[in-house]
């Protein structure tokens, strides 16, 4: 468990650094009207991939995990959801363009069309990482991750620099797509030569009514985290979009501690069978990944100026944003943790629920608050509706099992901080590259 959320940890972590230095270049050259288009491509991205997967990424790695479904089975059936998924979001853009104009405001059709090549490819490796991690193979599906990022963010740098114009950080946005498919296929393929898909009407079917249940979640955490960026956008402009994925950008790097930890901790909570284990292993996660992003927080919180200096004087305005921004960030390391225990324990109609009201919360504060408060207004409606998410979660573990307690959720153990020293000190590259090839 340590080891693989140790190394899942790491990919996060370079992954972040990625963003940072990904999100530097292009508000310094793009400004903040560039980065705010931008970044709401990545937003279509992202709603994207957790509204047309049906639920299959969770439903993946459990059926996977469970033994229950064959990885080539997932894949095949894989295959058949992202065709239809495609077909769907095709659709749901067109209405949205004819009925409602303003949530394209000042976003170039064209950059929508680029955008929408690369997204079958997005979903594809998507779907083949969460077989991967049913499948247990941590190590595979965070090099994926790892060398992704690395070659688009270098590609990022040089062509941005070379073609400093917003359809060049357009067609590298794309192209990360294809790249993060054929990494993933590789190195799919070579360990489990599975080069034939299966489909399976009652495969499929099972896996949807499962997934769906978490999935329609999913959906509601994704649109949470973006609907700030959709918010900004049709009623101010994409400067102001500019300005919020800055703040959101520190706030995903927080995330990168209970996210690392709950990647390893659904696969693990959804194997097993032990009494009390799965709850003992999601309090102690809680509590790791809840200190990591207080201390981060503060040091973020203090030092707001100077970094959002480095992003050029059109950010300096989201300053006072970024730190109300913290405490919610804060508690959605807790959450994070929760909602992967609820869905891994075969409870996902509980996250479904919960991300509901928080959506709607959201929602309701940021058209509130938007109109005179601006950027910080959609903030002070994120912090208010990531306290509410992570108090209701925490109501629905406490009532499937009374083991769980603020203290252990809050507080780390001493053998946790021993464990991790000791896997740092004694983890090489080459001998965890042995062990899982």
């Amino acid at each position: 468990m340590f080891k693989d959320s140790l190394f899942t940890f790491v990919a996060q972590v370079f992954g972040a650094v990625c963003g940072l230095i990904l999100a530097v270049v292009t508000s310094r050259i793009l400004l903040a009207e560039g980065r705010g288009i931008y970044a709401f491509l990545q937003s279509l991205i992202m709603i994207y991939t957790a509204v047309c997967a049906f639920g299959l990424s969770s439903s993946n790695t459990y059926y996977v995990a469970s033994k229950k479904h064959s990885p080539e089975t997932a894949l095949g059936n894989s295959l058949i959801v992202c065709f239809f998924g495609m077909i769907f979001f095709s659709i749901f853009l067109l209405l949205l363009e004819i009925f409602y104009p303003p949530f394209f405001k000042g976003i170039d059709q064209v950059f929508v069309w680029i955008i929408m090549i690369s997204l079958p490819f997005y979903m594809i490796s998507s779907f083949i990482s969460s077989i991967l991690l049913g499948l247990q193979q941590f190590f595979r599906f965070n090099l994926i991750s790892i060398l992704t990022r690395a070659i688009t963010t270098v590609a990022s740098v040089v062509l941005l620099l070379i073609f400093p114009k917003i359809i060049t950080a357009v067609y590298v946005l794309a192209a990360g797509g294809i790249i993060n498919f054929l990494f993933t296929f590789y190195f799919f393929s070579i360990k489990n030569r599975i080069f034939i898909p299966k489909f399976s009407f009652r495969d499929v079917k099972q896996s949807v009514f499962f997934g769906i249940k978490s999935h329609i979640g999913d959906i509601f955490q994704t649109v949470n985290l973006r609907m700030g960026f959709f918010l900004l956008n049709s009623i101010l402009n994409p400067v102001a979009v500019g300005i919020y994925s800055i703040i959101s950008l520190f706030g995903t790097s927080l995330k990168f501690v209970p996210a690392s930890l709950s990647t390893v901790l659904f696969s693990r909570v959804s194997a097993e069978k032990r009494e009390n284990i799965s709850e003992e292993i999601t309090m102690r996660s809680s509590a790791l990944s809840f200190v990591a992003c207080f201390f981060t927080a503060i040091f973020l919180a203090i030092f707001a100026p100077l970094i959002l200096s480095i992003f050029g004087k059109d950010f300096s305005a989201g300053i006072f944003a970024l730190r109300i921004s913290m405490i919610g960030f804060i508690m959605s390391s807790v959450s994070k943790v929760l909602s992967t225990y609820l869905i891994g324990k075969g409870f996902p109609q509980n996250y479904v629920v919960g991300s509901f009201w928080i959506l709607v919360i959201d929602i309701a504060f940021g058209i509130f608050l938007i109109p005179f408060f601006g950027v910080t207004g959609m903030v002070v409606a994120d912090t208010i509706s990531a306290g509410v998410m992570t108090i209701i979660f925490f109501i629905y573990c406490k009532k499937l099992s009374p083991l769980f307690n603020i203290k252990d959720l809050l507080i780390p153990r001493k053998e946790d901080f021993v464990k991790i020293i000791s896997l740092v000190r004694s983890i090489k590259f080459n001998k965890t590259l042995n062990e899982n090839s």
